[in-house]
């Protein structure tokens, strides 16, 4: 390795004199991040405001109210090529006021076409729960059960399936419906729409004709209002002709165009890349390319990176950008900024010109997750290369080149890591969640490169071998929900370069292991278990492992706080100022140690800046002072704690959600009555199982008597 470096100095240092011998002068090819700001706080395109698709909405529900069919249970594919909008289209149907009054029941599964599968998501979309590892004649009993007899839509977004007979096994078991239940399906191939609709008619969606094209594009780049020369809106229409009615393919167009000078970069734009495209070539696909092609350098690794997920995969968006960050691919900036901030505008970006769709928000306002088009996956794999790999089946093999693999787990059912992966010595990512692995090979140490290692989902998985501490470069470890993991690599202080370590849903953790809190670079620990008894006290990390961890961000849960010893805690959570979200649960159901509890509590102060509050399980007679005077407060949900009385919440500011449930010792509520406001930003309040609540008090400070209300 010393020789090749040396030899790659001497190329560079050969390089270095041609520059000065031939006088280049150094220019940057690449734009600025944004040649243009836009207005952060809207979507340049609304979901709910969609535009020239108001006639193809009635035409479908016209279908959906049709009551002149024969049978109780009738199919209606909407077919057309991608990009088209078919699925904005049903989202559009689906939600409609209508439709929620004259269905009694409303599922909606994007399909990988497994009955099995579809089942499984059909009795989740009603329940909003996972069914379980159940086998199909009890997903079939359990589906009959809930749809007999009801009118239903069943909306089946993204089909492909071209087997008439795994069809036939599905609409049987969907049979048993009221008269007039409907499935809606969507999907780009003729075929399937024979199929699914047994020859009957289909909803064939067409291109936007160039007046509702015109319309769409002038949304995004001039914010609804037409330009004020009439040239450039002569250029924009010669431009969205090439988009041949394709919202997908104007709206990512426009959002190119956003951030370039109307006249001096529209019409070069028009003449020369648009005009590249031949017309007995994908269109679309190289439309989208355009755009890509004009990304800057790290936008497009960002953006080729994302053809790790498979298709219709629900991407997490805070994971996406530690994955980004794992890889370098993040740009170091001379502003205050963390990696995590500036990652998240590359996201914004990607999402502003249309690489992204279906962006959702949690509670606090930020962006949760997202979905990619199944076009812009397509491109996302051309341009990736062989870079990356897939695993969708079992004799799939693994080259040794490849840098990034993951493994779509509706395919791929082993419970063995591929052979071949081990010799993929390059290997940077290895994102393997929810499959049924049951263990992680020690040879996993040979994978000196690896940065990034996700596991998560994988139910069977009772230990990490040790080896993983040979991973000096790890910087993501992602075991969440491995329900049955029992304990954390003892010597994970060796992982020096760990940022960001997932072990939520880790339910069987028995504790943190020792030297946990050395990894100052730590910004994301989603658990912390204290342990209950000292049975494995050697390698046992307690509370004071947090103590350093200053750039913890996002959200840490802790447990088994009734377990701690004297309840002496040194202040660890004060100066934390990045973290959004805590939660304090005890889980201890007896009578011992409450009194070091409360002290446990009460010491484990956050920052003024936490957002979201959740108290489980506490066993003192009242909350720590400190939960009303966090000023930026804007969740709060208090459950199964023994307290009495509850401090004045009515003055927190910012409070917006309060949750109180199964709280069967709670009297009352203290109003402090000089607050000159009350809950000023609530919106939602739920008061659940208080059986001897009495209602509000006011607190009063010249001595100890109170007033109920």
């Amino acid at each position: 390795m010393g020789h090749k470096i040396k030899a790659i100095r001497e190329r560079l240092d050969d390089i270095a004199k041609d520059r000065h011998a031939f006088h280049f002068v150094e220019h940057s090819t690449e734009k600025p991040f944004t040649a243009r700001e836009r207005d952060q706080t809207i979507s340049f395109v609304a979901e709910e405001e969609v535009i020239g698709r108001d006639d193809d909405k009635k035409k479908i529900l016209e279908l959906l109210f049709d009551s002149n069919t024969e049978d109780n249970v009738s199919v209606i594919p909407i077919v057309g090529i991608g990009g088209l909008g078919k699925t904005t289209l049903a989202q559009l149907v689906y939600s409609d006021k209508n439709v929620t009054d004259k269905f009694e029941l409303k599922m909606w599964v994007c399909v990988f076409f497994d009955v099995k599968v579809i089942v499984g998501k059909v009795i989740k979309s009603l329940t909003h729960k996972e069914p379980g590892n159940l086998e199909l004649d009890q997903l079939q009993s359990d589906l009959r059960e809930r749809i007999e007899g009801k009118k239903y839509l069943l909306l089946l977004d993204d089909v492909w399936n071209e087997d008439l007979q795994k069809w036939t096994d599905l609409k049987a078991l969907l049979t048993c419906g009221a008269r007039g239940s409907r499935i809606l399906v969507t999907t780009c191939s003729e075929k399937v729409a024979g199929i699914t609709s047994g020859k009957k008619t289909h909803y064939s969606l067409k291109g936007l004709d160039l007046d509702k094209s015109w319309s769409l594009f002038k949304k995004i780049v001039f914010e609804g209002k037409e330009p004020e020369s009439p040239n450039v809106k002569e250029i924009g229409e010669r431009i969205i002709k090439k988009c041949v009615g394709v919202p997908l393919a104007i709206k990512t167009i426009a959002g190119l165009l956003y951030f370039r000078d109307l006249e001096r970069e529209w019409l070069p734009f028009l003449e020369n890349d648009l005009s590249k495209i031949a017309q007995n070539e994908n269109v679309i696909l190289n439309t989208l390319k355009l755009s890509y092609d004009h990304l800057s350098s790290h936008l497009k690794h960002c953006f080729a990176y994302c053809a790790l997920f498979p298709k219709d995969y629900v991407i997490n968006v805070k994971k996406l950008i530690h994955l980004w960050a794992a890889q370098g691919f993040i740009e170091s900036s001379s502003s205050s900024l963390c990696d995590e901030d500036i990652g998240l505008q590359y996201f914004t970006e990607l999402w502003w010109r249309s690489f992204f769709q279906e962006v959702k928000r949690d509670e606090l306002g930020n962006v949760k997750s997202c979905k990619m088009h199944d076009l812009m996956h397509e491109l996302a794999t051309s341009v990736a290369g062989k870079g990356i790999c897939i695993i969708n089946s079992e004799e799939k093999s693994v080259d040794e080149n490849v840098r990034h693999v993951s493994f779509d787990f509706r395919l791929y059912s082993s419970q063995q890591i591929p052979a071949g992966l081990s010799n993929a010595l390059k290997l940077r990512t290895f994102f393997w969640p929810c499959t049924m692995i049951e263990k992680v090979s020690n040879s996993i140490n040979k994978l000196k490169h690896l940065r990034y290692l996700d596991v998560s989902g994988n139910v069977k998985i009772l230990a990490l071998p040790n080896s993983i501490m040979n991973l000096q470069n790890l910087q993501v470890l992602n075991v969440s929900d491995c329900s049955r993991l029992k304990e954390l690599p003892k010597d994970i202080k060796k992982l020096i370069n760990l940022r960001h370590l997932y072990c939520d849903g880790c339910w069987d953790l028995t504790h943190m292991p020792r030297g946990l809190g050395q990894l100052t670079s730590l910004r994301t620990l989603t658990w912390f278990v204290v342990a209950k008894d000292n049975s494995v006290a050697k390698n046992v990390g307690g509370l004071n492992e947090l103590n350093s961890l200053n750039n913890l961000r996002g959200s840490l849960a802790i447990f088994n706080l009734g377990y701690v010893k004297n309840g002496i805690i040194n202040p660890i959570l004060k100066d934390k100022s990045l973290l959004q979200s805590l939660s304090l649960s005890s889980d201890r159901d007896d009578d011992a140690n409450v009194q070091s509890e409360e002290m446990a509590f009460q010491n484990l102060q956050p920052h003024p800046n936490l957002k979201e509050l959740v108290v489980s399980s506490y066993r003192g007679r009242r909350l720590p002072s400190w939960v009303s005077s966090l000023p930026n407060l804007v969740n709060t949900l208090l459950q199964f704690c023994r307290c009495q009385h509850l401090p004045p919440l009515h003055q927190i500011p910012s409070l917006q959600r309060l949750e109180i449930w199964g709280l069967n010792d709670l009297e009352y509520i203290e109003i402090d009555g000089q607050a000159t406001s009350f809950f000023p930003s609530l919106k939602f309040l739920k008061l659940w199982y208080c059986r001897k609540l009495i209602g509000w008090r006011m607190k009063r400070y010249e001595d100890d008597s109170d007033d109920s209300m």
